[in-house]
């Protein structure tokens, strides 16, 4: 039996402790209970797995690990579980160090993913309906009956496509050849999806350009939370004033010069709170002497310690209004973080497409070297008969198709090349970079056998998962919150205004024995009031009003429309994955075919039992067939590729290409769960 395992296998696997996919929980310690959804509407707890090791790694530490993982297993491993999970908002993980081939590696954080929020509601008539999709798989050719027509007996009663896969393997000659050198280079450089993964997220300057986006927005919402910060006060002013008098009551005794000496300062605190109302304490001091009659006594030393307090009972009253610009930078900070997470998703798979692009290239290069020496062993068979019964036509028939061949080659390497290159350039890698010239050799191959997958499940997970249902269910409580806001706005202004103080006097500029007698002399002095303010019609408050209630309209179409979005997209790559299977399998068949034609052609030039059949058209049809069978070879390494992205689209389209899981609180450590889920072929006990 052919035996699969993960391309990831050694990447994350601490060292070979471990051979199949990885799951690594987050610790649910300060969480609560760890509940998800099913199709039956429960919420059970999470119960351990078989073959579960107990690792402990640092809390908080371990989110990009559960991401980078679920990424790994996606790309190479299509796992349906039936169930999913619903992750809850976590403080920014910290870097995780994975110990890699005996060497540590640290590895970014990455945004964990965000709950709907409390418009989560919004969901739940999508929910009923993904609910009663068909639980099923999109109809399967029957290849067990196509095959029996068109074989042999001995497979014509086989129904199902695993029956026939038992029969009809489609692991294909150049599978083994891939991890070995072709020739490009003396050295050679191997590579694996998993791999090429980290790297990306470790050294891509991308990556680093979208990991601090979260950090930018985050920076918002202290600013927008720092509006309610107190903030210290500290003022002075001395002034030395010369005045020719106007008046006889400016200093009383006839001078005609008024000179007044002053000391004025205030310390205090300036706060406001989230309510709306503004808090103003300030202790004031200072002196005075002037040549006035009426200053008494003079000099003198004054204090006053003043409390005035200010709160608005309707227009921009109460902690919701007073909250709307750090609610509207949490949502953007929150959203920046699934857009980062989507883009991240992007890249990773534009890593993987690369990866397999090599791949495809590689085999290219390796049909078109089949194809050329087939025709030159043609050639050098009628060279070599030249003199005997070879015509001069035959030899430069086959010399042609010898010369066309050969210069496809050269586009082949060409493309080597290109593909290398894509993928030094998505990596940022210097490693890679060092190892440019070399040979890279794919490890992994793609998936050869059929994937489990169905609308149902994976419509439910991408309205848990999808970035987008995030953000579009987000931008409708930014706008809700915007719209409370603006009612508030139409209300007219009363504000309470309270005042007290107490003040102090001494003399001889003695600033210190006032503030003293603030304090023990009189009473405290207070006043209230009110303030009440409304603009004629009210007209820039009601167009406000009336511009967020239709951002409301538009944001609750643009959510209908995105989940209406996930239900197509699903529905077309779960059956587009199973379409290209098929596709795959109905290629390996045109091969068959194609290889028994090619064989029948050659026995009968080689032996040429009807001598009234002319030679040349023997030749002429044996090299189209045998071109014929380089098409369909070419054509099945695509399908191939195509069905392994196919996988992991489905993955992205479902939201959990990357994908924090949850499990076992009560352990308070990390688990790693192996699962025996194939992943891509490596021929090998696994």
């Amino acid at each position: 039996m052919t035996h699969y395992r993960p391309a990831n296998a050694q990447l994350l696997s601490l060292d070979g402790i471990l051979t199949g996919p990885l799951c690594l929980p987050i610790d649910q310690t300060q969480r609560g209970p760890v509940r998800r959804n099913t199709p039956d509407g429960g919420a059970a707890s999470r119960q351990p797995r078989n073959g579960i090791r107990q690792n402990s790694l640092p809390k908080l530490s371990w989110p990009f690990a559960l991401a980078l993982t679920l990424f790994l297993n996606a790309t190479a491993c299509p796992h349906v579980t039936g169930q999913y999970s619903l992750p809850q908002p976590l403080a920014e993980p910290s870097d995780l160090m994975v110990q890699h081939h005996g060497t540590s590696t640290m590895l970014p954080n990455v945004p964990v993913p965000i709950p709907h929020g409390p418009y989560d509601g919004y969901l739940d008539s999508y929910r009923s309906r993904a609910f009663e999709l068909p639980n099923d798989a999109p109809n399967q050719i029957d290849w067990g009956q196509i095959i029996g027509s068109q074989q042999s007996d001995d497979v014509s009663g086989l129904s199902t496509i695993d029956a026939v896969i038992e029969s009809l393997p489609l692991q294909m000659w150049w599978d083994e050849r891939m991890q070995n050198q072709i020739g490009l280079s003396d050295q050679t450089y191997p590579v694996d999806v998993g791999t090429l993964a980290q790297i990306a997220l470790l050294s891509s300057p991308r990556v680093q350009s979208l990991l601090a986006t979260p950090h930018i927005r985050q920076s918002d919402v202290v600013v927008a939370d720092a509006e309610f910060d107190p903030t210290l006060f500290l003022e002075g002013k001395y002034s030395d004033a010369n005045d020719p008098v106007g008046s006889t009551l400016t200093t009383g005794d006839g001078s005609t010069r008024f000179r007044d000496e002053t000391l004025t300062s205030a310390l205090g605190v300036r706060s406001k709170n989230r309510a709306g109302g503004e808090l103003d304490l300030s202790q004031r001091g200072g002196f005075q002497e002037n040549n006035s009659l009426f200053l008494t006594p003079n000099p003198q030393g004054t204090t006053r310690l003043e409390l005035n307090y200010t709160h608005p009972l309707m227009r921009d009253g109460g902690q919701a209004v007073n909250r709307t610009r750090i609610v509207l930078a949490q949502l953007d900070w929150k959203v920046s973080r699934t857009e980062t997470r989507q883009e991240l998703e992007n890249h990773l798979l534009a890593v993987t497409e690369a990866y397999w692009n090599l791949y495809e290239a590689r085999v290219h290069w390796l049909q078109q070297q089949k194809l050329i020496a087939s025709a030159s062993r043609l050639y050098e068979i009628l060279w070599a008969r030249r003199d005997v019964d070879s015509h001069q036509r035959q030899i430069l028939r086959a010399q042609s198709a010898l010369t066309s061949r050969k210069s496809e080659l050269a586009r082949a390497a060409t493309r080597i090349k290109n593909a290398q290159a894509q993928i030094r350039m998505l990596t940022g890698s210097a490693e890679l970079l060092n190892v440019s010239s070399w040979e890279w050799t794919p490890i992994d191959r793609p998936l050869a056998i059929p994937v489990a997958a169905n609308v149902r499940q994976s419509v439910i997970e991408a309205l848990e998962n999808r970035a987008d249902v995030t953000q579009a269910i987000r931008k409708i409580q930014a706008v809700s919150t915007k719209v409370g806001a603006a009612k508030n706005q139409v209300l007219p202004r009363l504000d309470l205004i309270l005042g007290a103080y107490v003040a102090g006097l001494d003399s001889d500029r003695n600033t210190f024995g006032a503030f003293g007698n603030q304090f023990s002399e009189g009473r405290p002095g207070y006043s209230m009031g009110m303030l009440y303010e409304l603009p004629a019609g009210r007209r820039a408050s009601l167009a406000r009003l009336n511009r967020t209630r239709w951002e409301m309209t538009q944001a609750i179409a643009d959510f209908q429309q995105t989940t209406e979005t996930v239900f197509t997209e699903v529905e077309i790559a779960v059956r587009e994955t199973e379409t290209l299977y098929n596709e795959m399998v109905a290629k390996k068949l045109a091969i068959d075919a194609a290889e028994s034609e090619v064989s029948f052609l050659t026995q009968r030039w080689e032996q040429l039992p009807n001598p009234n059949e002319s030679a040349i058209v023997l030749i002429e049809s044996l090299l189209t067939a045998q071109e014929r069978l380089a098409d369909e070879e070419s054509a099945m390494i695509e399908a191939q590729i195509d069905y392994a992205m196919a996988w992991v689209r489905l993955r992205k389209v479902s939201g959990i290409l990357l994908r924090v899981d949850t499990m076992m609180p009560e352990t308070g450590q990390a688990e790693i769960v192996a699962q025996d889920t194939s992943c891509s072929e490596t021929g090998g006990q696994p």
